[in-house]
This record gives C-alpha cells, structure tokens and sequence, in this order.
C-alpha cells in the first residue's frame, strides 16, 4: 500500500509539473468556464464558512452527497481565511466522459500548495464538485 501511494504521488507531482505553454486537454461539451469554477469554488468556500449543509450538498455531485454531514459546524476562522489565498486555474485533466478535474492553486507567506479541484456533470447536466 506505501508503495503504490508513493507511486500515485510521484504521477501527480510529475503532472503538476507540466509547463503551463502546453495545450489544454479537450473540454468535455458543455464544460464550465473558469469563471464558472471560481464561483462554485467561492460558494463551497462560503457554504463551509457559514455551515451551510444545504448550499454544500446543492453544490455537490449527487453521487457523492450521501457522504455529506447533514449538519456543519463553522469554521474556525484560521480556517475559513485559508479559502482566500486559493483559485481554481485552468483544466489539467479530463478524468471521464463528464469530468474534469481543474489545478486549485493556493498561495501565501510565499508557499504554494497545488491540489485537484474535480467536477462532474450531474444527471439534470449540471456541473457539480466531487467532494
């Protein structure tokens, strides 16, 4: 098991090292834009700031949402604040036929963090976070 998560780790670390001059992958139809993923990024932020359970489970994939508390505590706000220094940037890779997963960039006080920040088209065609 620690040697296939070091594996996954590297195939990721080595992904994310892709110059940003490559072509992007091809979007999947009717894929959001960026400024569309910002907003779904700032409502979940927000969502998760205020205990919204409702926005969040609106917010997620309907295949995910069973794993969803019901009922949220406010972040603490060392917490909430982190939610500021991070942005969703361009698609890096199409994980399926309606899934895309998009680079979340998080930076301060001079450190950068980059993680996936995944999308998938619900049944009704809307785009929702894969929590």
């Amino acid at each position: 098991v620690g040697a296939t998560r070091a594996l996954i780790a590297a195939g990721l670390w080595a992904l994310l090292q892709v110059p940003p001059d490559l072509p992007m992958p091809p979007l999947p139809e009717e894929a959001p834009g960026l400024a569309e993923v910002e907003g779904m990024y700032r409502a979940m932020a927000e969502a998760l700031q205020t205990a919204d359970a409702g926005a969040l489970r609106r917010l997620s994939h309907s295949s995910r949402r069973h794993l969803l508390p019901r009922t949220l505590a406010p972040l603490p706000p060392d917490e909430a604040r982190q939610f500021a220094f991070c942005r969703p940037t361009r698609p890096v890779l199409r994980t399926g036929e309606e899934e895309m997963a998009y680079l979340l960039v998080c930076e301060a006080a001079g450190e950068r963090v980059e993680q996936f920040f995944h999308l998938r088209r619900d049944h009704d065609g809307v785009w929702r976070i894969l929590p």
